[in-house]
């Protein structure tokens, strides 16, 4: 979703792999301020719109009731499965 809000702030940059933000090291000193103001810019109005946010982030014990979850179901399915 990143991208997007980037984009409506006039960033276009290159998305490549996992997510990693890669553009040219060419820059003055000030193209670098308005381009770290963009990305300021579009982070705030994504946390604003409801994307981020601390009361959104799992509990540690959330996650590992998850992992443990997955985990059996795994087993599970590979102890009846048929072969």
């Amino acid at each position: 979703m990143l991208q997007y809000y980037l984009k409506d702030e006039g960033l276009n940059l290159s998305w490549v792999g996992t997510g990693r933000l890669s553009f040219s090291l060419d820059y003055q000193r000030v193209d670098m301020d308005k381009i770290t103001d963009k990305i300021i810019n579009a982070c705030r109005r994504m946390e604003e719109d409801g994307w981020w946010g601390v009361e959104y982030a799992p509990s540690k014990l959330a996650i590992q009731i998850d992992l443990v979850k997955e985990i059996l179901m795994g087993l599970g399915k590979r102890a009846f499965s048929i072969s």
